[in-house]
């Protein structure tokens, strides 16, 4: 076997140097992409939540689920005159 040499030393140098920047690069991007999921989630989350916050929204919801339930749906009336009574529909087989 022969001694290391400069020229060898050089050279392990630089493949070592190659090979940790292409790990720090890798966990790099691993990070990036983690966070940019977890900041679409919560961008959706938010909107999700403002979006089912609407009043309106919370009552069309409420005559498309299953079931029998009073309802007002005009708010500016009194609640005796816009109320409404949904009715139980159920399901065939």
């Amino acid at each position: 076997m022969q001694p290391l040499t400069v020229e060898h030393l050089k050279s392990l140098v630089t493949i070592g140097g190659t090979i940790g920047s292409l790990v720090v690069f890798s966990i790099g991007l691993s990070t990036y992409l983690r966070t940019e999921k977890w900041k679409r989630a919560e961008f959706l989350a938010n909107e999700m939540k403002e979006f089912f916050a609407n009043s309106r929204l919370e009552k069309a919801l409420f005559l498309i689920d299953w079931g029998s339930r009073e309802l007002q749906l005009i708010e500016d009336r009194p609640a005796a005159e816009s109320r409404i009574q949904t009715k139980v529909r159920t399901l065939s087989r």
